[in-house]
């Protein structure tokens, strides 16, 4: 007999364990870091949701990104003036340059990159919110948080 619909869909694969299920959760105080077609980087004001299956970047009432959390390959934090990643030998690097000519006057904040195969997706995120959004990031999608120095 066939099991019914919910209960194959609810079935872990052999290769990817089943994560729980967790309440949604939103994050108000988001910088998203866009990329434009010039090479410019510039935030944009986001709010981080995390729901059922992905996270999505909203401005309002507008979506501007969704990812399914099995398609997150890696996240990375660091605490730089640009988005950092790890490389495969241990290093660090830029995701994109950030700043301009005053940049020097802003701080170190942090960054949480998310990163799939479609490419990276770096968030500037308050203190008050990193250690909480990290760990949603590490329950939900199953992998660890690689720290880019």
């Amino acid at each position: 007999m066939t099991p019914p619909v919910e209960a194959v869909a609810a079935t872990p694969t052999e290769n990817a364990p089943a994560l729980p299920v967790m309440a949604s959760v939103t994050f108000n105080r988001m910088k998203l870091l866009e990329v434009a077609s010039d090479g410019k980087a510039r935030d944009r004001d986001a709010a981080l949701r995390f729901e059922g299956d992905a996270l999505s970047l909203v401005d309002g009432g507008a979506t501007l990104e969704t990812i399914p959390y099995r398609d997150v390959l890696a996240v990375f934090h660091s605490h730089s003036k640009e988005p950092r990643w790890t490389l495969p030998d241990g290093s660090s690097a830029p995701i994109v340059k950030v700043g301009g000519k005053f940049s020097f006057f802003k701080g170190t904040p942090d960054w949480v990159t998310v990163r799939t195969k479609k490419g990276f997706t770096p968030l500037r995120v308050s203190d008050d919110d990193l250690r909480r959004v990290l760990t949603e990031l590490e329950a939900r999608t199953g992998t660890k948080v690689v720290r880019a120095k």
